[in-house]
């Protein structure tokens, strides 16, 4: 006949104990997916705005205006990256006067002058009538500043998704590492 006494208190204490640390393990990993994503944020809309950048011939700083991100939360593991697609008038991308009109790199918009809009801002318009008005922005074209924004971030995206898993791993042994040493 063989006998087991086990002490209920013995194996709550036990239990309670691995679960707090088990919720623990779990909580990190989820820090750790959310570090590795917030950083990948930032490299994917870094990657994305240069190559785009290069593409369209504007300065960086004027896409970067264009970018909202959200970042990733332990609840909340995604991470979202928004790029307005709208035209960039010929002024915000940097344009200026030369004798005919308005230039910028590659770009020559004949006619063009900069007005200040009713708002305060400097914009770039071009008459497009024989008269004073109508006036017609003068800007690089959506479809082409669409195709180039959306190329740069699927780039971005698609390579940060080849580094993802080792950083992720790097990221989890970093923190499982500090934990066990606890």
């Amino acid at each position: 006949m063989t006998i087991i006494n086990i002490n209920h208190k013995q194996l709550t204490y036990g239990m309670n104990e691995l679960n707090r640390d088990l919720k623990r393990i779990t909580k990190e990993g989820d820090r750790a997916v959310q570090s590795v994503l917030n950083r990948g944020l930032t490299s994917i809309r870094k990657e994305a705005v240069k190559e785009s950048a290069v593409a369209l011939g504007v300065p960086q700083k004027v896409l970067r205006k264009r970018t909202s991100t959200r970042r990733a939360s332990p609840k909340k593991l995604r991470i979202i990256i928004t790029a307005r697609t709208r035209a960039i008038n010929a002024v915000v991308a940097g344009a200026k006067e030369t004798d005919t009109g308005l230039s910028l790199g590659p770009y020559e918009w004949d006619g063009g002058f900069i007005v200040t809009s009713k708002y305060g801002k400097r914009v770039g318009v071009k008459r497009y009538g024989k008269k004073r008005y109508p006036l017609q922005p003068t800007e690089i074209g959506k479809s082409f500043v669409h195709r180039e924004v959306k190329r740069g971030l699927e780039n971005a995206r698609a390579r940060f998704e080849r580094r993802y898993s080792r950083e992720l791993a790097k990221e989890i042994n970093k923190r499982y590492t500090r934990i066990l040493r606890k």
